[in-house]
């Protein structure tokens, strides 16, 4: 594929691949990153570090955002694109964590790694690769939950009429979870890998059919990412025999890769006793997501803007649902950990007049037990005390 393109490294199409992804997918979620032109709550990483004072810097932020990206397309070889784009992210996540988006974090860590190996290109595609199995890997593993066998996996099929059938199959969603983790694995091996590459690429078509403008139409920030990750897996798998070559001996001269194979490699699995966020485990439509809802009376609707309505349910007793609201107006999730939820409700129960009747609810689920499903509520009183 980049043997048809002008003629460069290949490392360079990678990079140019990485940052166009990421500046579609920044242009298709652009109120994620403008505050001001959006109701959705503006949630600091971190809460004795609150940094939406810096708002009025948002659109130079933006601007640089995305200029640096353009400068990674088509200048990677120069310092200042890397170092704008890594400050600027950081400091964007940091005024609001919502921007923490797995495929953004995903992204991010493939640059980085491409910055700090950008003189040893052997050491570079070795660490890409490993990334790329450890994000089918922990997705294919997270999928392994009644949540996505017997709710998703119907749920994506839905377009093609197959949803009812699936939902009494919940064998085929556990097989379709075991594909994934398989394909994985099938990339370390020379052997294998040729196989692994052309169904993977399939499997990224059949989600972007499904996903798409011909399926769900859902979730338009993702669709560039699967083009980017059917690019990625052809460039970095296809072909090649010796990825692994002095892998580890290289990996012992440079200490600090050990960050990146604890991120990719073994942080997620952490994600299952509660210790690691879903949207850093590779966690794509597992199903099994922390949600928030905000419950209100009637007269408490005025604190959400009109184009929510659809969105609210109930009569008297209204409920919204974060995520829907989320997806609504910025075109991604929130950050879906239960204390991110929690501040996201604080932020929208400050509107609530009657804070007593309101409330907010995090859901938490087991994945193998629907009764062991967790309602933490709190009354918005609560909430902002």
């Amino acid at each position: 594929m980049y043997r048809l393109l002008p003629k460069r490294e290949k490392l360079a199409w990678v990079t140019s691949l990485i940052a166009a992804n990421l500046l579609l997918q920044i242009i298709l979620s652009y109120k994620l990153w403008l505050s001001t032109l959006r109701d959705f709550p503006m949630i600091a990483a971190f809460t004795h570090l609150d940094l939406a004072g810096l708002g009025f810097l948002e659109y130079p932020f933006f601007a640089i955002l995305l200029l640096s990206l353009l400068g990674l397309i088509f200048k990677a070889e120069h310092a200042l694109p890397w170092i704008c784009f890594f400050s600027v992210s950081g400091i964007l996540i940091l005024q609001d964590i919502n921007r923490l988006q797995p495929w953004f974090y995903q992204m991010n860590l493939l640059l980085l790694l491409l910055f700090f190996t950008k003189k040893e290109k052997r050491m570079a595609q070795s660490m890409l690769c490993f990334a790329l199995i450890a994000t089918y890997f922990w997705s294919g593993f997270h999928k392994f939950n009644i949540y996505f066998v017997e709710d998703i996996f119907p749920w994506l099929f839905e377009p093609l009429g197959l949803e009812k059938f699936l939902s009494t199959q919940p064998q085929l969603g556990f097989i379709a979870a075991t594909i994934e983790l398989l394909l994985a694995l099938s990339l370390l091996w020379r052997m294998t890998r040729k196989w692994a590459v052309i169904l993977l690429l399939g499997f990224h078509g059949l989600i972007l059919a499904l996903l798409g403008p011909f399926g769900h139409q859902w979730n338009v920030v993702v669709w560039p990412w699967n083009l980017a990750m059917m690019a990625l897996v052809y460039l970095l798998f296809f072909g090649e025999m010796n990825i692994w070559k002095s892998f580890g001996k290289q990996l012992m001269q440079r200490p600090i890769l050990f960050i990146f194979i604890l991120l990719f490699g073994f942080l997620p699995a952490l994600n299952d006793f509660g210790y690691w966020d879903d949207p850093l485990s590779f966690k794509m439509y597992a199903g099994t997501h922390p949600e928030g809802s905000i419950f209100f009376y009637k007269k408490e609707e005025d604190c959400f803007p009109n184009y929510l309505k659809k969105d609210i349910f109930g009569k008297d007793r209204k409920r919204l649902v974060i995520d829907k609201w989320s997806f609504t107006e910025m075109n991604v999730a929130p950050y879906n950990a239960p204390r991110i939820l929690k501040r996201i409700g604080r932020e929208i129960c400050v509107c609530m007049e009657d804070s007593e009747n309101s409330h907010f609810e995090v859901l938490t689920v087991s994945r193998w037990d629907r009764a062991q499903q967790y309602f933490d509520t709190q009354t918005c009183k609560d909430l902002l005390q």
